[in-house]
Parts: structure tokens; sequence; C-alpha cells
């Protein structure tokens, strides 16, 4: 008969695993303390600290190595993948580099091109494109910004399930 206990030390030992997830529980508690996300303007400075929190987690700890639970351990650190820095990604900081509206990159939905996260939130432009079309066929509903269309069909989502994906899996391994 398998034993799981015996097979923790490929894993690591209990005190590598003690570490992480004391690591592990303060990140959920910074995750948690940034509360829900809120669909205004807002969203892209929420963003940025949502993107900070997951970058200073992963450069701190990096991926997880030593949970005993290994399928809820790949799956946080696919999330936090998601969530922290990537060269060619939404979040193109280095190690250590503070996470700004500038060095945050959205777009490339709806045909709209990338910019930084600083021209969304700034952005008053009317979006004339396929979204347009769509709010017209819904009804007499106003013409949406660029800003708007970005952050409540690019941002809102992704901020809402990273986040809830990263807590989720951080509740499964403090058990």
């Amino acid at each position: 008969m398998f034993n799981f206990t015996g097979a923790f030390d490929v894993f690591g030992s209990n005190k590598e695993w003690k570490d992480e997830k004391r690591n592990l529980l303060a990140f959920g508690e910074k995750l948690r303390s940034l509360g829900e996300p809120q669909s205004s303007k807002d969203i892209f400075e929420y963003l940025v600290d949502f993107l900070q929190i997951c970058s200073d987690f992963q450069d701190k700890v990096g991926d997880l190595h030593h949970c005993p639970d290994y399928e809820t351990m790949c799956d946080f650190n696919y999330a936090l993948k998601r969530s922290g820095r990537n060269k060619y990604g939404w979040n193109r900081t280095q190690k250590g580099e503070r996470v700004t509206m500038d060095n945050v990159y959205l777009g490339d939905i709806f045909g709209l091109f990338t910019h930084t996260a600083r021209t969304w939130a700034t952005s008053d432009s009317i979006y004339d494109g396929f979204y347009h079309q769509w709010t017209r066929y819904k009804g007499n509903m106003p013409d949406p910004s660029m800003r708007e269309v970005i952050g409540q069909y690019q941002v809102l989502p992704f901020v809402v399930k990273n986040r809830q994906a990263l807590l989720d899996n951080i509740t499964k391994m403090a058990a």
C-alpha cells in the first residue's frame, strides 16, 4: 500500500514546507486586505496593486515546491505565473522592479492595440469597433470609452478569476 507521508520527503522536509506555508499565508492575507475588485476607473490601480503583491511573492518565494498536496500546489503555481512577472505578458517588470501603470500592458482584445495601463486608464476616447456594434444591438446604451472596454472586459475578469484562484488554493494548502 502507498504511504503518502513516506513520500512527503520527495517534495522536501517538513521545515521547508512550514517556511513556504508561512509566506503563503502572509501572501493570502495581503490578497484579502486588497479587497474585492470594483468595476470602476480605479480597476487599473487595483490591477497594479494586485500584480505588485503577486510579484513580491514571486520574488521572495518563487514557485512552491514542498507542499504535500501536489495538485493544488501546481494549480497555485499556474495562477501565480499568470499574475506575476512575464516579459511578454501584462506585467513586464524585472525581479525587484516596482509595478506601475507604465509597465503593465493591456489590450489586444476587440481589435484594440496593446498599450500601457496608464494609456487605457486615462483614455476617454469612445470605442467604435465590434463592441460598439454589440451595444447598439443591446439597445440604447451609451457608447463606452476604451477605458471602460478594457477595464470591464479585460482587467476585471482577470483580477476576479486569478485572485480567487490564488485564494482558493491557499485555503486548500493551509488546511
